[in-house]
């Protein structure tokens, strides 16, 4: 019955997307829905689902734990936490106990890795369906596992209590290099395959990429991720930014400082969208953009090729057919527009334009 270090090649018994195991990716899929209506919707105590998380994830890996010993086998990838998901446990169980910063600098490793883990560990499961059948008590425990930290990432996107900020990516890296390096020395040491990295013992799945890089591939992969990840840091760094410059511009009005001062900031879309609606002089900057939009180099274009009167004349039966939409768009360069508007100096241009018409100012 028992496997003794069964990572090797030739102990894989099993493969993946049977019935069983598309079975339990449609369950994924349908459990993870629920709680992305069920955290929209309703709010619960933070406290509570952080413990229910750290009591659901310890007790699966017990119950792995109490099964390796009854049938003699081992897998030390189950226990040590140098998997990108087996690190959930010791979040939940910190987020559990700590609170305020503590908790926010944790929640940024559940929310980047939450249902990707979940999704990469339940339709790629390297670590059970090449030895179990998708029904087995460890396959099941590892199912549970994973839905766990799944729909704690959806806890996190829906429930109101994270902020999302891209440059906090830095966060979750902080938490991941620690893993990566682990991993690789724990692959070396004891000859485990932590984040698929051993090129002794290979996945299948994974062979053509260890076939491509040879004995790179491990660093190779750790490296890709860190950039990627590093990436999406400076992007983020760049956005807030954009941000902060647009606060900068309509700061200096009178006006919406004191509106910010009564009415609080939420996102800056939301607070200068509302600001501006509940300005008196509304209908003035309407009719100014209007202006400007009939004097404007795209409104000229599709009267001049015809794209408008297109529109004018446009049936319900074309309406339908999003072909013939794509078609109007593409001949009024309606994407070409819009790509130039989201131009930063070109939203530097708007915002300029909007204070000198002093259009912000409340009476």
């Amino acid at each position: 019955m028992g496997i003794k270090d069964w990572s090797y090649a030739e102990n894989f018994t099993h493969s993946f997307f049977t019935a069983g195991h598309i079975a339990l990716i449609c369950c994924m899929v349908v459990i993870l829905i629920g709680a992305c209506l069920f955290f929209k919707h309703k709010k619960v105590n933070e406290n509570v689902v952080y413990i229910i998380f750290t009591v659901i994830t310890f007790s699966m890996t017990g119950i792995i734990l109490i099964y390796s010993i009854i049938n003699n086998c081992y897998n030390l990838e189950w226990f040590l936490p140098f998997h990108i998901c087996n690190l959930f446990q010791i979040i939940f169980l910190l987020s559990s106990i700590f609170k305020n910063k503590v908790r926010m600098f944790l929640k940024e490793y559940i929310f980047y890795f939450g249902v990707i883990g979940c999704l990469i560990g339940n339709i790629l499961p390297a670590t059970s369906l090449y030895y179990y059948n998708a029904f087995d008590l460890v396959s099941v425990c590892l199912f549970v596992y994973h839905m766990c930290i799944g729909v704690a990432g959806v806890y996190v996107w829906f429930s109101g209590n994270h902020t999302v900020r891209l440059f906090n990516i830095w966060k979750a890296l902080v938490l991941l290099i620690p893993v990566l390096i682990g991993a690789v020395i724990c692959n070396i040491a004891f000859n485990t395959d932590f984040l698929t990295l051993n090129i002794i013992k290979p996945i299948p799945l994974f062979n053509v990429f260890i076939n491509m890089l040879g004995s790179f591939y491990p660093y190779v992969a750790v490296f890709t991720v860190v950039a990627a990840m590093s990436s999406v840091m400076f992007i983020g760094l760049g956005l807030d930014r954009l941000k902060y410059k647009m606060i900068s511009e309509l700061s200096k009005s009178e006006g919406f400082k004191k509106f910010v001062k009564v009415s609080g900031i939420s996102s800056l879309t939301e607070t200068i969208t509302s600001f501006i609606k509940k300005s008196p002089k509304y209908s003035k900057l309407a009719e100014k953009y209007k202006e400007k939009f009939f004097k404007s180099d795209f409104y000229n274009n599709i009267k001049n090729n015809g794209t408008l009167e297109k529109i004018k004349n446009i049936t319900i039966e074309q309406a339908c057919m999003p072909s013939y939409i794509f078609s109007l768009c593409k001949e009024a360069h309606v994407f070409k527009h819009l790509f130039s508007i989201m131009r930063f100096k070109n939203l530097k241009k708007e915002i300029q334009y909007i204070k000198n018409y002093d259009l912000l100012a409340l009476n």
